[in-house]
Order: C-alpha cells, then sequence, then structure tokens
C-alpha cells in the first residue's frame, strides 16, 4: 500500500488543561460572586383624589393630600430597571411632607393598576384595598416621612401600584408629587438588592469525562463564508453503492482495514454521542456520555481507490455518504436494525483521488476497507469548530434527518467546518425536557460535558422556546449564569445567542415571545459576541398556517410541519438561512 508520510497532531495545550480542570474532585478556582447596590426610583405616575370633588382629576398638582377619608392619593413605579434574578434587601418609601402631624403615619396599600395619572379621580378610582402593606414614621414640615417595605412587595420587572392614607382622622398631610417645582422633595424609591454570579464550574458529576479530541482546531486566521455557495448539493458524479449482507466478507481484493484510530481516518462532529465498533467486534466502544443528546459525526478517508467498503455495525437510524464535499444523496438512508455488520461498496470508474465521508446520527462506524495497492493519504484537519447547543429543532425533528438541520445550514453557509449539532427535544435554560422524556439535561447541565471539554472556537446556544411557562426573569438569570460560566472557562471563545424560534408570524409578534427575546438579549448582553433574533421585526416566517393545513397566510404554510411546532425540511433550511443572515450583517 503506497501512502504519504503521517503527520502527527498534538494534542492542545489549553484542551489539556480544560480537561484537567474539569476532572472529578478538582475544587473550583471560582466563587460565587455577589454584589449589593441601592437604587433611587422615581415615579412614573402619581395623583390624589378628592371625596369633595368627585370628577376632579389633580394629576399635574404639585402635591399628593392625603387624610383617613377624604384625601386618598396614588403612586406608581417601575422595577425594569433591577436586574432579573436580583433579590430585594430593601425598599424604602421616601415623602416628603410640608405640614406636620403630632401622631401617626401614612398607610401604604397595594392597589390595582386601572388608574391613570391624567384620569383618576375619585368616581373612578380602583375599588380602596384596605390591606396595609407599611405605615410611614410621623410626618414633619420641610423633611420626608419614610415608609420601610416588606421586600415581597416590590417584585422585580414590574409595575408597583400603592395607595395611600393617613392612619389618624382629621390629620391631612400635604406631600409633594412628581410635579414638584424642586426636583429633590419629588417621592423616591429606594432599593436594595444583590446579584449573584454563580460558581461557572460546578462538579462534574460524569465520573468518566470523555477524553480531550486529539485534534483540537485551530482557531486560527479569519474565516471566509461562502453564504449561499457554502449550501450542500449533490455529487454529480457519484459513485455506485452497494450494501452487502449481515456480516458479509470483504470483497476488496488484499483488504486492508482502517479504524478511526488511524492518522488516515479523520472524525468530524460531536464525539459525546459517537459510538465506534473495534474491527471484527460486535460489542461496542462507547465514548462516555452524561447526557441524553442527539449528533450527527463524520469519518472521512482520502484516497484513490477505485472501490472501497465502509463497515458499520447496523443499530437503526440514519447514514450517508460524500464524495469530494458532496452528498451522494441529500437525504440520509436508512440503516438496517438487526445490529449486523454490513459493508457499504463504493465502486468508481478509475482510480482517482477522493475525498469519502461517512456521516451517520447512530449506526456505529467500524472501518474503511482498502486494497493494499490503494492509495492513502493524511486529510486535512478541520479549521473551525462549532457547537450548536438546542433542542428539538437541533434534534432534527422534521428535517430529513439529523443531517439537514438549520444547525448545519448555519455551519455550511458559515464556513464552520467542523459541526457538532448538540440537540436534545423538550430542554432548555430551565427545562430538562423530563415531562417527556427520561435522563435529559438543561443547556447549563450539559454544557461542561458536551461542549466545553472541545475547546470549541464558536459556540451557538440557541433555544428558549421550551422555557415559555417559566418566569421570565429566572430564565434571564439562568441565561446569565450559561453565558458567564462560558465566557470565564473560553474566554476567547466566540459566544452566539439566539432568540427563541418562533413557529408562526404570530408567536413571532406576540408579547410572551418580544419579552423573552429581550431577557435573552439582556443576559447576554456584555458576554456574548452576536444576537442573533428572528422574532419581531427580525422575523423570517409569517403567517398563522402549517404544511398539513395551509391558509395561505404567509410562509408558514411551508416552513411549518404538520405538528404547528417543528419546521419542516424547508423550514430548517429558511431557519439556518435567516440565522446566517443575522450573523453576516453583525460581521460588517
Amino acid at each position: 500500500m503506497r501512502t504519504l508520510p503521517i503527520i502527527n497532531r498534538a494534542t492542545s495545550t489549553l484542551a489539556a488543561l480544560v480537561l484537567l480542570f474539569f476532572s472529578v474532585g478538582t475544587p473550583s478556582i471560582w466563587a460565587d460572586t455577589t454584589t449589593s447596590t441601592t437604587v433611587t426610583l422615581s415615579p412614573t405616575a402619581d395623583a390624589f383624589v378628592n371625596t369633595s370633588a368627585k370628577t376632579t382629576n389633580y394629576g399635574k398638582d404639585a402635591q399628593l393630600i392625603t387624610s383617613m377619608s377624604q384625601y386618598h392619593s396614588f403612586v406608581r413605579f417601575s422595577t425594569s430597571s433591577i436586574p432579573a434574578g436580583s433579590t430585594i434587601t430593601a425598599a424604602t418609601l421616601s415623602l416628603y411632607s410640608a405640614s406636620s402631624a403630632s401622631s401617626g403615619g401614612l398607610r401604604i396599600h397595594p392597589e390595582a393598576s386601572t388608574w391613570n395619572e391624567a384620569t383618576v379621580t375619585s368616581a373612578n378610582q380602583p375599588t380602596w384595598d384596605t390591606s396595609i402593606l407599611a405605615t410611614s414614621t410621623t410626618p414633619a414640615a420641610g423633611s420626608r416621612a419614610t415608609a420601610t417595605l416588606p421586600t415581597t412587595a416590590v417584585p422585580i420587572g414590574s409595575t408597583l401600584n400603592w395607595g395611600m392614607d393617613y392612619s389618624v382622622s382629621g390629620t391631612q398631610i400635604n406631600l409633594a408629587s412628581s410635579n414638584a417645582t424642586t426636583v429633590a422633595n419629588r417621592p423616591q424609591l429606594t432599593i436594595t438588592y444583590t446579584t449573584t454570579v454563580a460558581d461557572p464550574t460546578p462538579p462534574v458529576t460524569d465520573p468518566t469525562p470523555p477524553v480531550t479530541d486529539p485534534v483540537p482546531p485551530t482557531g486560527g486566521g479569519s474565516i471566509t463564508m461562502p453564504g449561499a455557495a457554502g449550501l450542500l448539493t449533490p455529487d454529480p458524479n457519484p459513485p455506485t453503492l452497494t450494501l452487502s449482507a449481515a456480516n458479509a466478507a470483504s470483497t476488496i481484493p488484499n483488504p486492508v482495514s482502517v479504524t478511526e484510530a488511524s492518522p488516515y481516518v479523520l472524525t468530524r462532529g460531536a464525539h459525546t454521542t459517537r459510538s465506534v465498533d473495534t474491527v471484527g467486534a460486535l460489542s461496542d466502544s462507547i465514548t462516555p456520555v452524561s447526557t441524553n443528546s442527539f449528533q450527527t459525526y463524520s469519518v472521512e478517508l482520502d484516497t484513490d481507490a477505485p472501490q472501497l467498503e465502509i463497515r458499520f455495525h447496523a443499530v437503526g437510524t440514519r447514514y450517508r455518504v460524500w464524495v469530494d464535499g458532496h452528498p451522494i444523496n441529500m437525504n440520509a438512508t436508512a440503516a438496517p436494525s438487526d445490529g449486523g455488520l454490513y459493508r457499504l461498496k463504493l465502486t468508481f470508474p478509475s482510480a482517482q483521488m477522493h475525498q469519502i465521508r461517512y456521516e451517520s446520527d447512530a449506526t456505529r462506524f467500524n472501518s474503511f476497507t482498502v486494497s493494499s495497492t490503494d492509495t492513502m493519504v493524511v486529510p486535512t484537519p478541520p479549521t473551525t469548530r462549532a457547537i450548536i447547543v438546542g433542542d428539538s429543532f437541533a434534534e432534527g425533528t422534521g428535517a430529513n434527518g439529523r443531517f439537514s438541520t438549520y444547525g448545519q445550514t448555519l455551519c455550511e453557509m458559515a464556513g464552520w467546518d467542523d459541526c457538532w449539532v448538540d440537540g436534545s427535544g423538550g430542554t432548555g435554560y430551565l427545562n430538562n425536557g423530563s415531562a417527556g422524556y427520561a435522563n435529559r439535561q438543561t443547556f447549563r447541565q450539559r454544557i461542561v460535558h458536551d461542549v466545553l471539554m472541545y475547546n470549541p472556537d464558536i459556540i451557538v446556544i440557541a433555544g428558549g422556546k421550551n422555557d415559555m411557562s417559566y418566569p421570565v426573569a429566572q430564565v434571564q438569570a439562568e441565561a446569565l449564569a450559561l453565558f458567564t460560566q462560558i465566557r470565564q472557562t473560553l474566554p476567547n471563545v466566540k459566544l452566539i445567542v439566539t432568540s427563541p424560534f418562533p413557529s408562526s408570524g404570530t408567536q413571532a409578534q406576540s408579547a410572551a415571545y418580544l419579552n423573552f427575546n429581550t431577557a435573552l438579549q439582556t443576559a447576554a448582553a456584555g458576554l456574548a459576541n452576536n444576537y442573533l433574533d428572528v422574532t419581531g421585526a427580525n422575523a423570517y416566517i409569517t403567517g398563522t398556517g402549517n404544511s398539513s393545513k395551509p391558509n395561505g397566510t404567509g410562509n408558514a404554510d411551508i416552513y411549518t410541519g404538520p405538528d404547528g411546532v417543528h419546521p419542516t425540511p424547508a423550514g430548517h433550511d429558511a431557519l439556518g438561512e435567516a440565522l446566517f443572515n443575522r450573523y453576516a450583517a453583525e460581521q460588517q
């Protein structure tokens, strides 16, 4: 067998350090970081009402007149500026008084949000809530009365509506309103809150973490983005494919087999779920996994063999064969599932150098077989490793196999030549998928094992659709912890975050998606290199139909599958192209 020299490929020092850092029992070098911040908020609205002038509005008045019965005041604050995930530790309402009282204090009540500063009167005011949140100090002319509020009365990301009356009958207090000429006298709400960034290196529970990839990406130099030119096209001159019977002997003359361990075989794609059989064995040599995510992998051989065999252990699902960068068939081929060892034979018209790639999402690669007279060369390793972490969209639901998700389309157009699409249906930032599946994990629970161990050049976090039932503030806090962990562990990685993926034009424009999108953008700020938004004005999908119930209202008739949730094959392509277009626009 004629071969060119083997090029030694050294293990990356950084990758080895990452493996060492995450070894079981290694203590974290970071600790939870908690910071305390105090902010003073001004009202967004205030007014008082007078039972002796039931239809008069006092929303523009410079004072808030308050008594036990005749005069009631309303004040409104917003806590939207306080970061989601923070903890309120103190809240004090401060009101400047132009009059004094000998006893008693201002009582603070929770009130409905139905009042409007410009229109509220005694006649149309909300039904008065008599429950008391707090009572202020006794007012004194020329100073501020203060009321310490329970922290539960000050939720983050909310609009606070409070009413005020006085606790002693016959006392009238004149307070400065938000229209007071002296700005310093206007009402104030002072809030102290803490923000905690969790230790980004939680203990690794997997007792046998995967071995660091022996061929780490270089990550060096600029990346050429081919755009639409990078999209896959079928092989124009495909070889003849013949599948053997189970456990058949090789038909190659003077056969020589090479496995993944050979320097002539190049692997692209995920290690976390890849399974490889030893030559001639039926038992699987499976890379240990700690998550139930689904990814494709591929193995490549550069050879001038006019005929060669790809041997695999048939356990179902699909495979696909490429020649010189083109799939022989765009759609994946269903593999046998009887557990036998099969040989897929490729026959070319003549001996000519070709790059052969075998791609699978579960069927186990065993070996390439060529003749001892054929030439093999050491392949050129990929330069840019991108790992896309997602949910069932990344897993490939609705696509023509897990080889053809939006993630592969994005990689192809962006020029990321070592593309790992890590999909796990039902999961998200907070959702571990347990409602529909067993043993699945959230994004942060699997980020070490599925992503950080492999030292990627690019990480894409794409999800959130399964987190819509959780409070937005909780999702934002979890996203912040995830992005912080990634950035602190791999400070030079390009981190890309996407919006949640809508399934219709209605979802893309809905308040729920837009609010969720804002929360993720806020969490990503200062940590992610790019944020790819496909909601609102950036939506790629329109209309309310789907492929089984088209209604002519937009492209959802084509892009959304029969379940009304997951993309069709065309929808996966459209989503991948939309994400690339957002990404390319930010590179200019």
